[in-house]
């Protein structure tokens, strides 16, 4: 039997909000996965939020998922995202999340970082989650990791303010002084850039933050290729 709960504008707002802490709180006590082990000799790491976790997304659809397979990656893959995590957190949570898995590997190294916007929507500004980054990519660049950074979606739902801080941490992503070695502008990719697509499940799930299935499939078509370009570049002749 299928309840159905009635309530006020007010009533409801409130409950979506308790629902929606109460599955990020969940979300977060689950231990990072492992998408996947193979016989190569390389690393591919992703680290963030919860679109780097794949949030939205049906087993085995999420981001990290479909760009290991478009590349043909062949080595280990290991997601440490969590949902509603902050950069500043990935940061804190570096030497944990990121610096075992450099140890002892013998092939590319390359890691996909993508988060921010849960620290603009906390009360940072975007030139404090942007220093932040810029350190947490430091410290890769350090441990000889290829890095891959990518803009956050938009957020309509911010006050005029935070989405002011979004996009100042976008562009001084975008102009990379931080020195990542590739920076994908997720933002920009017409599915996620018209504001109409959000009730779309061919991009993005009820909740209008985390892409779908569908949504995934594109960012992945945007992120495999620029990985491919980044191994040529830095491990030229290295199999995926």
């Amino acid at each position: 039997m299928m309840m159905r709960l009635v309530q006020g504008p007010d009533q409801g707002g409130r409950v979506l909000g308790m629902l929606r802490r109460g599955l990020i709180r969940l979300l977060a006590s689950v231990p990072p996965t492992r998408v996947a082990g193979a016989a190569g000799t390389g690393f591919f790491l992703f680290d963030g939020d919860s679109i780097a976790a794949g949030q939205g997304a049906t087993p085995g659809h999420g981001l990290a998922e479909r760009v290991v397979a478009l590349l043909g990656w062949t080595g280990r893959v290991h997601n440490s995202a969590r949902s509603g995590r902050q950069m500043a957190e990935c940061l804190a949570l570096y030497g944990r999340n990121v610096a075992p898995y450099a140890a002892g590997v013998l092939g590319p190294k390359l890691l996909f970082i993508h988060a921010g916007d849960n620290d603009i929507r906390a009360g940072a500004s975007g030139a404090a989650v942007f220093a932040a980054y810029a350190r947490y990519v430091a410290r890769a660049r350090d441990q000889g990791w290829a890095v891959i950074a990518s803009t956050k979606l938009a957020r309509p739902t911010f006050p005029l303010a935070q989405r002011a801080e979004l996009a100042f941490f976008n562009r001084h992503l975008l102009e990379n002084t931080a020195g990542a070695d590739e920076v994908i502008d997720f933002a920009a990719i017409p599915s996620f850039a018209r504001i109409a697509n959000r009730t779309n499940p061919d991009v993005f799930v009820a909740d209008r933050v985390h892409p779908s299935d569908g949504g995934y499939a594109i960012l992945a078509r945007a992120t495999a290729p620029v990985a491919a370009r980044l191994l040529q570049a830095r491990f030229p002749g290295h199999p995926a």
